[in-house]
């Protein structure tokens, strides 16, 4: 299935898996998700200290879309 031009972002969240707590909402395109690039070391330094891991929680977005999801949530 071919994903349409403009529905090309997701929203995702990354989670303790310890906890289940959710420490970060995002939106992206692509490798997104994955990236520690752009992370502040807030972020990072939470990544490190804990077993972590990321979901996507909804896909084939438009722009708008995807922003008013990661509000949401």
């Amino acid at each position: 299935m071919k994903t349409n031009i403009e529905n090309r972002f997701y929203v995702y969240e990354w989670y303790n898996i310890e906890t289940g707590e959710i420490f970060y909402v995002g939106k992206g395109t692509g490798r997104r998700l994955k990236s520690p690039n752009g992370r502040n070391r807030y972020f990072l330094r939470y990544k490190n200290k804990y077993n972590c891991d990321v979901r996507i929680v909804k896909d084939n977005l438009t722009n708008d879309e995807s922003l008013e999801l990661e509000a949401e949530l």
